[in-house]
């Protein structure tokens, strides 16, 4: 009878040691779908159509370029050329420095003190800034506009401060978002977009970015904004003085970011509407000393406008 019992106690033991397992197995093939989903809707960035395969028969001053029709699931390649090829994104990094902030801030309204951390260095790198000063206080939202729209290195590391001082470390968080997202030929190390070697990108992983960036409605606003006051700050896009270049005859640009260091050249990232619909146009490597100067890449978009947009 103890060994009849014993033997019960035995193949229930194995019987429950079996379901146990089984659900175990279950529950871990279920977490790793559910991150495959998430991975996948991060990752769905990039397909080609077969325009995509046949460069532009226009001269640009840009030696790179990557248009795209922005859908939230998954975006389109229109045109292309060069996108692999790797770039110093200079001030487009701040599109990166965006996403970290608004992606790890709850109050956008809360204010922030401007110290002399949040300026040392800027004056001598000659830094595009906003024009904050030590004691000033701004929105965590206004310093956004002001990192976008003047491009201002002063609200970048402004925000990546008070980041900081919540426990993180900024550049690792912004490489940590780029690997999530398939950005898989980009490393940052600054939130400035200042020259150094190891701060580099494509145009495809910039693509790549801005999918997700203008998924956050705040990051939609400051894309789609070319001039903004509030509380005694006075935000003017780079674009402002390009307004003549912004429109074509069938689309228009409504905003976005530029890039330059004497090392990337002039770069550029635009929002363009079209039927109620949204594109993206990155350009990267116009020459600031060829015969269209500091508009180069400007005058890279309208052509662009003209050349896809008016065809239609």
């Amino acid at each position: 009878m103890r060994k009849k019992k014993r033997k019960i106690h035995f193949f229930r033991l194995l019987f429950l040691l079996v379901i146990i397992t089984i659900l175990l197995l279950l529950c871990i093939i279920g977490v790793k779908q559910l991150l495959s989903i998430n991975e996948h809707h991060e990752n769905e960035a990039c397909l080609y159509t077969k325009e995509s395969q046949i460069k532009m028969s226009i001269n640009l001053n840009s030696s790179k370029y990557l248009l795209s029709r922005y859908e939230e699931e998954n975006s389109i390649i229109v045109y292309a050329s060069g996108e692999n090829d790797r770039i110093y994104p200079a001030s487009l990094t701040k599109l990166m420095t965006m996403l970290i902030v608004i992606e790890n801030t709850n109050d956008f309204n809360q204010k922030l003190e401007v110290r002399y951390r949040d300026l040392e260095g800027l004056y001598e790198a000659n830094a595009s800034v906003l024009g904050l000063n030590v004691g000033d206080t701004i929105s965590i939202k206004d310093a956004l506009y002001g990192l976008i729209l003047p491009s201002g290195a002063d609200c970048a590391l402004l925000l990546k401060n008070y980041i900081e001082d919540n426990g993180y470390d900024f550049v690792e968080l912004m490489n940590q978002k780029a690997s999530l997202i398939g950005m898989n030929n980009t490393h940052f190390s600054n939130t400035t977009g200042l020259f150094e070697e190891d701060n580099y990108t494509t145009l495809y992983d910039l693509k790549i970015l801005v999918d997700v960036l203008y998924r956050h409605s705040l990051a939609r606003e400051i894309l789609n904004t070319l001039y903004y006051e509030d509380d005694g700050y006075v935000f003017k896009s780079t674009f402002y003085k390009y307004q003549n270049l912004l429109s074509g005859d069938r689309a228009y640009i409504s905003g976005g970011k530029t890039g330059f260091t004497l090392e990337s050249h002039l770069n550029l990232f635009c929002v363009i509407h079209h039927e109620n619909k949204i594109s993206f146009l990155l350009l990267a490597g116009a020459d600031e000393n060829g015969e269209d100067g500091k508009s180069a890449h400007f005058k890279d978009a309208k052509n662009i406008l003209d050349y896809y947009y008016g065809e239609q």
